[in-house]
This record gives C-alpha cells, structure tokens and sequence, in this order.
C-alpha cells in the first residue's frame, strides 16, 4: 500500500499502478531515455475508442476573436 497511503480502495488493477513508482528506482533518477521509456510503457496499452463523425469548418475572426482563425474540426460521438 506505499502507493496509497491513505487506504483508498482500489481495483487491483489500479492498486498495482499506483504501487509501481513507488520504490526506486524513481522517474526523475532514471536517465532521460529510461525515463521516456517507462512513461511510454505504461501509456502504450490499447484503450478503447468510440467512433466519430469528424467535420472540418472554417472560422472567421470576428466569430472567435480571442482565437486564432483557421481550420478547425468539430467531433460528435456515433
């Protein structure tokens, strides 16, 4: 439970993430590579995506004013 001090409970699942980093080596004592390896590592497994209907739209300026003009794409869940 070193990585949850307070008891929380958790899925197992969740419990054995937050237990991970918590005894070294840390991230920020890894060399830079080692330490982008390990963040890609534990953000490279497959999550489900929702399809989307995708639209392009061209804005003016004056329609977003604190914004800059252009392309942008609007996104609906299917």
């Amino acid at each position: 439970m070193a990585g949850n001090p307070l008891g929380i409970s958790l899925e197992k699942a969740a419990q054995e993430f937050v237990d991970a980093p918590s005894e070294p080596p840390f991230l920020y004592q890894l060399a830079p590579e080692a330490g982008r390896k390990a963040v890609d590592g534990v953000q490279d497994s497959p999550i489900f995506k929702p399809g989307v209907d995708e639209e392009w739209i061209s804005c003016a300026r004056r329609a977003f004013p604190s914004r800059r003009f252009g392309t942008r794409r609007s996104f609906t869940t299917s």
